[in-house]
């Protein structure tokens, strides 16, 4: 028997932008159901939304990324949104961040906006616009003494070596480096190495942030520091709680560097919006395939979630699709041919496949950049530009004509994109 629920939205995915399309549509009152088959990319992210760090031909955009905005092309996902609907995506955010008491901002004042260059642990530097004011970016610009610390276990950070790369950037170079290895609380089980997932569960409890307290004091009372550096290990909850009291105690300011995965400041953000949906209604179903569509003329009518019990047919008016790009399973390729996964959209790319990547290993691949083509309602279009699905709505990853990595924008379009596509119901 084929069971069948309805519903005035229906998002498939559970990323940073599905969550945020789910949250808004539920704000407007609208009923929303949430299918994921996973948790998406946010916990393997940064704390950090980039709006544009870089232009096309590979130009790091130092000063305001707003006004670059006006050189991209014309389908890419932010000038079909607009500027006017992307800062009303990042103005919410900001509200929503706020009453979570983990607010967001510009990395510097309104009227100096402009993208600031974060600290990794590789010792380089990374162009983002918008993160947590807990992390104080100012102070660590303004402070000449600074402790960089690692843990001993937690191999992909090396202060010494984070230490000779920032050297050799201009606003750095003056700064006095100190470099220490903490001594690990614990031994991680069946491991020979940390991680730094590992070390913010422990300090997500009293006694771990009671260690990393006392273990920096020694070293911040032997010397001035204005601020510290350190890996992404402050916790895992969106509170400023753990870092009032973590800056309060130390005196001075406490940053954290950008890392590879874990994700620990995307995962911060992805609890703080699953709290947000908790009062709304938003019925999740996860573990969900979809493995189907059910159409009539160019809508759609329903979504086919395949299970152990049978199929499954979710109703809807509108469906916004959050399903990710080419490694998040909402493109797939066979040889000479890409599609979208759920609703077999073909995607315009050349037959040969040595054409998807690009010669250069930084450079802007094409499979990158696949993902499906829109209007200005986010409905998927033809290579005419005729509209196919009328109450289909791609959103983030899923959406072509950007280059989220290279461009280091990813997370601002699929913010704004999921914001945008709310509005469109």
């Amino acid at each position: 028997m084929m069971n069948s629920t309805d519903s005035d939205v229906l998002v498939v995915g559970a990323g940073f932008s599905g969550l945020v399309a789910a949250l808004c549509a539920a704000q407007r009152g609208k009923s929303v159901r949430l299918l994921s088959q996973g948790a998406g990319t946010l916990p393997i992210s940064s704390h950090c939304i980039d709006l544009l760090g870089y232009t096309a031909n590979n130009t790091l955009i130092a000063d305001d990324p707003w006004d670059a905005l006006e050189t991209l092309p014309q389908e890419h996902p932010y000038r079909i949104i607009g500027k006017k609907n992307i800062r009303l995506a990042f103005s919410f955010l900001k509200q929503l961040s706020e009453q979570h008491r983990w607010p967001f901002i510009p990395l510097h004042p309104e009227g100096k906006l402009r993208n600031c260059l974060l600290p990794t642990i590789m010792g380089t530097l990374r162009p983002s616009y918008f993160a947590p004011s807990a992390f104080a970016l100012q102070q660590l610009e303004q402070a000449k003494q600074v402790l960089i610390a690692g843990i001993q276990g937690l191999y992909e950070c090396q202060p010494a070596l984070i230490a000779t790369q920032l050297r050799r950037y201009s606003q750095y170079s003056p700064k006095e480096f100190s470099e220490v290895l903490l001594q690990p609380p614990f031994v991680s089980k069946g491991a020979s190495s940390l991680s730094t997932l590992d070390m913010a569960h422990f300090i997500d409890t009293e006694k771990g942030l009671r260690w990393l307290i006392e273990t920096l004091q020694v070293h911040v009372s032997q010397d001035s520091y204005q601020a510290i550096l350190l890996p992404p290990i402050c916790g895992t909850k969106a509170s400023m709680d753990l870092m009032e009291r973590l800056t309060g105690e130390l005196s001075c300011a406490v940053v954290e560097m950008l890392s590879p995965p874990p994700g620990v400041g995307g995962l911060r953000l992805r609890n703080l919006l699953l709290e947000a949906i908790k009062p709304l209604g938003i019925r999740h179903v996860e573990n969900a395939t979809v493995s189907g569509a059910v159409g009539e003329h160019n809508t759609c009518k329903a979504l086919v979630v395949s299970g152990k019990d049978g199929e499954r047919y979710y109703k809807a008016r509108n469906f916004i699709i959050a399903t990710g790009g080419l490694l998040g399973g909402g493109i797939f390729t066979e040889p000479g041919k890409a599609r979208e996964s759920i609703f077999h959209l073909p995607l315009a790319i050349p037959e040969e496949t040595e054409q998807w990547s690009d010669p250069a290993v930084f450079g802007s691949h094409l499979f990158a950049r696949m993902g499906v083509m829109v209007n200005n309602r986010l409905n998927p279009v033809n290579a005419q530009g005729q509209t196919l699905l009328t109450n289909v709505h791609f959103i983030g990853r899923s959406l072509g004509g950007y280059d989220p990595v290279t461009e280091k924008s990813g997370n601002g379009v699929a913010l704004a994109s999921a914001w945008y596509a709310a509005q469109l119901l």
